[in-house]
C-alpha cells in the first residue's frame, strides 16, 4: 500500500491499522491450519478451548476489520491504489475467516481419527499440508511486500496442490474399498485433504488480489 506525502495523518493510519489488523487475523489462521495439522502429524490432540478461542478471535478481527474499511470508505472516498487496498481487504477477510473455519475443521477431524488407535497416514498427507502452509505464509508475505513475483508462485503452487489432492482421493477410496483402510478413518482422512486443498484455494485467492492491488487489473484466466 503506496501512500503519498499528502494523505492525511488520520488517513494514513486508519489505512495502516487495517493492515496490520489484516496481518494479525492472516497469522492467526496460519496458527491455526499449522497447529490442526501438526497435531494429526504427531498424534497430539488440540484442546477443543483453544480451537475454539482462535477462531473466535479470527471472527473478531474479521468484522473489526470491515467496519474499519467501511469508514474510510465513507468518510475518505479513497481512490485507485488505496481504493482497491480497501477493496483488497474486505476481501481477504473473507479468505483468511474461512482458512480459520477449515482450521477448526482440521482439529476436529484430528481428534476422531486419533481415536483410533491404529490407522496409517499417507506419506503425501505431510507434503501436501507443507505446501498449504507454505502458499498461505507466501501469500501473506506478497501482501506485505507488494510483491507480484512472489503471489505468482503461489498461485502456480496451488496445481501441486490440486494434484496430491486428487492422489490422495483415488488412493484413499481404493483403499476404503479394499478394505485396506476402516471406511470411517478413510473417509476423515478424505475430509483432512479436502479441507487443505480448500486452504490453498484461499491462499491463491489472496495472491490473486496482491496482483489486482499492485496492477490494477485481474491476473490472466489463461495463466
Amino acid at each position: 500500500m503506496a501512500l503519498s506525502a499528502t494523505t492525511p495523518s488520520r488517513y494514513r493510519r486508519e489505512l495502516i491499522e487495517i493492515r496490520q489488523l489484516l496481518l494479525e487475523m492472516g497469522g492467526l489462521a496460519e496458527e491455526g491450519l499449522g497447529t490442526a495439522v501438526d497435531a494429526l502429524l504427531e498424534r497430539e490432540d488440540v484442546p477443543r478451548e483453544r480451537a475454539d478461542a482462535m477462531e473466535d478471535e479470527i471472527n473478531r478481527l474479521e468484522h473489526r476489520i470491515d467496519e474499519q474499511c467501511l469508514m474510510v470508505l465513507a468518510l475518505h472516498q479513497p481512490v485507485a491504489s488505496e481504493l482497491r487496498f480497501v477493496a483488497m481487504a474486505m476481501k481477504i477477510t473473507t479468505d483468511l475467516e474461512r482458512i480459520g473455519d477449515l482450521a477448526k475443521n482440521l482439529a476436529r477431524r484430528s481428534q476422531h481419527l486419533l481415536a483410533h488407535e491404529e490407522f496409517a497416514l499417507p506419506g503425501e498427507i505431510p507434503r501436501m499440508s507443507r505446501a498449504v502452509r507454505e502458499m498461505i505464509a507466501g501469500a501473506l508475505d506478497a501482501f506485505v511486500e507488494r510483491d507480484v513475483e512472489r503471489a505468482e508462485a503461489v498461485i502456480e503452487r496451488d496445481d501441486e496442490v490440486d494434484d496430491l489432492h486428487w492422489q490422495l482421493y483415488r488412493r484413499l477410496s481404493a483403499e476404503m474399498e479394499s478394505g485396506a483402510t476402516p471406511v470411517p478413518v478413510g473417509l476423515r482422512l478424505v475430509n483432512v485433504v479436502k479441507d487443505l486443498e480448500r486452504a490453498a484455494d484461499h491462499a491463491t485467492n489472496i495472491a490473486e488480489g496482491v496482483v489486482y492491488l499492485v496492477r490494477g487489473r485481474e491476473r490472466p484466466a489463461d495463466r
